[in-house]
C-alpha cells in the first residue's frame, strides 16, 4: 500500500511539473525558439544525432554494470556496445562484430566467480543485485540529467544548440522509459534488470540457476561445483520436476557432476528422473537432459536402462534443428563409445548452436566432451 502511494505521489508531481514548464514555455516562447533550432540542421545530421545518442544511452547503461561489478570486486570478461567488443583475455582486445547489432544493445560479462560458501553465496547475491540494477537506474540518472541540460540550454538563446540538445534530449528520453520499463520485464526465461533482482530475492529456482551460470559458464571451478552440488541436491528433493528452463538447468547441473564427477546423488532424485523422462519438453532443453540421462544411466551401468532410452526415434520425440540433432546424437555416439566423434567437436561446440551463439564466439570458451570414468 506504501509502495502504491509512493506511486501515485512521484507520478501527480511529474504530471505538475512537466505542465509548469509547458505553460512556461509557451508563455516565454521557449517552443518558437526550440522549433529554429531544429530547422537550423537539415533532416538527415538529425538522424546522424538520433544514432549518437542511442550509442550513448546503451554505452551509459552498460557503464553502470561494469563499473559497481569493479566496486564489488568482479572483474568482467566482456563489454558489448552495439557491433563493438571489448574483451579481457591477457590484455583488453577490440573486436568489431556487426552480428552484435541484432542485440540492440550491450552486455556485461563478469569473468568467473568463486562460490564455495553459504556465505560466499550470499555475498554474491548482494553484489550482483546491484549490479543489475546499476545499469537502469545509471540510465535513468543520465535521462533525467540531460533533459535538464535541455532546460537550461534554452536560457542561452542559441538556436543550432538548442536544436542539437533537443534531438538528444528526446531521443534519450525515450531511450530512458524504455530502459526502465523493460527492466520491469518477467516472462518466461526472459528477465530485465529489476525483475531479475527481484527473482534474487523471491525465486529460489532462479538464483540457484544464476549461481550456477556465474560460477560455471567460464571455466570449471571444482570448489564452487561441489558446493553448488549439495544446494541442488537439496533442492530437487524438495522441488516437484517443473518444465521451465531454471529447474531443467539445475536438473542437467546435477546430472553431470554426479556422472562426469562422480558425485553422490540422491535416490530420491532417482526416483523423480524416472518419472519425469516421459515428461520432458520437446525442445533442445528436453533433448540435453535426454541425452544426460543416458550418460547418467551408463555411469550407474543400467545397460538395460541405456538401451531403452536409446530405443527411441529422436528426430520425432524432439523437435530441433537438424545441426542441434546432429550434435546431440554425435555425442551419444562419441561418449558411450558407438564411435570417435573427436574431429566432428574439434570444429563444433554447443556454444555455436544456440540461437545467438554469436553471442559466446569473442570469449573463446573451451569446450570438451567429457568421458565417463
Amino acid at each position: 500500500m506504501k509502495k502504491r502511494f509512493i506511486g501515485i505521489f512521484i507520478y501527480v508531481l511529474c504530471v505538475i511539473i512537466i505542465g509548469f514548464l509547458v505553460t512556461m514555455g509557451i508563455y516565454e516562447g521557449f517552443f518558437e525558439f526550440v522549433f529554429q533550432g531544429i530547422s537550423y540542421f537539415p533532416w538527415y545530421i538529425h538522424f546522424l544525432f538520433i544514432l549518437v545518442a542511442l550509442s550513448l544511452v546503451i554505452t551509459v547503461h552498460e557503464l553502470g554494470h561494469f563499473f559497481t561489478f569493479y566496486k564489488y570486486g568482479i572483474h568482467v570478461k566482456a563489454i558489448y556496445i552495439l557491433f563493438i567488443a571489448f574483451v579481457k583475455e591477457n590484455r583488453w582486445k577490440i573486436k568489431f562484430i556487426p552480428k552484435f547489432l541484432l542485440l540492440f544493445g550491450g552486455i556485461v560479462i563478469p569473468d568467473h566467480v568463486v562460490i564455495d560458501s553459504d556465505e560466499r553465496k550470499e555475498q554474491v547475491i548482494q553484489i550482483f543485485k546491484k549490479v543489475l540494477i546499476a545499469g537502469p537506474n545509471t540510465s535513468l540518472v543520465y535521462g533525467v540529467s540531460l533533459v535538464m541540460i535541455w532546460f537550461i540550454s534554452l536560457w542561452f538563446n542559441v538556436n543550432h544548440l538548442s536544436g542539437i540538445l533537443f534531438t538528444f534530449m528526446m531521443t534519450t528520453a525515450l531511450m530512458t522509459v524504455l530502459v526502465v520499463l523493460s527492466s520491469r520485464i518477467s516472462r518466461g526465461s526472459l528477465y530485465g534488470d529489476y525483475a531479475a533482482k527481484n527473482a534474487l530475492s523471491q525465486n529460489e529456482s532462479f538464483t540457484l540457476s544464476y549461481l550456477l551460470q556465474i560460477a560455471s559458464f567460464i571455466k570449471y571451478d571444482e570448489a564452487s561445483s561441489k558446493y553448488l552440488f549439495k544446494l541442488c541436491a537439496t533442492y530437487l528433493e524438495n522441488t516437484p520436476y517443473r518444465q521451465d528452463q531454471t529447474y531443467q538447468a539445475i536438473l542437467s547441473f546435477y546430472l553431470e557432476q554426479m556422472t562426469f564427477y562422480r558425485e553422490i546423488g540422491s535416490t530420491a532424485i532417482d526416483q523423480k528422473i524416472q518419472q519425469m523422462i516421459s515428461r520432458l519438453p520437446r525442445n533442445e532443453d528436453g533433448l540435453n537432459l535426454y541425452t544426460q540421462i543416458i550418460f547418467y544411466k551408463k555411469y550407474l551401468k543400467d545397460n538395460e536402462k541405456v538401451n531403452q532410452l536409446l530405443n527411441i526415434q529422436f528426430n520425432k520425440r524432439f523437435k530441433v534443428k537438424e545441426d542441434v540433432m546432429e550434435f546431440y546424437l554425435k555425442m551419444i555416439n562419441h561418449v558411450l563409445k558407438f564411435n570417435d566423434e573427436a574431429l566432428y567437436f574439434s570444429k563444433v561446440s554447443a556454444h555455436e548452436l544456440k540461437d545467438l551463439s554469436f553471442i559466446y564466439e569473442p570469449l573463446h570458451l573451451d569446450f570438451k566432451i567429457m568421458e565417463i570414468k
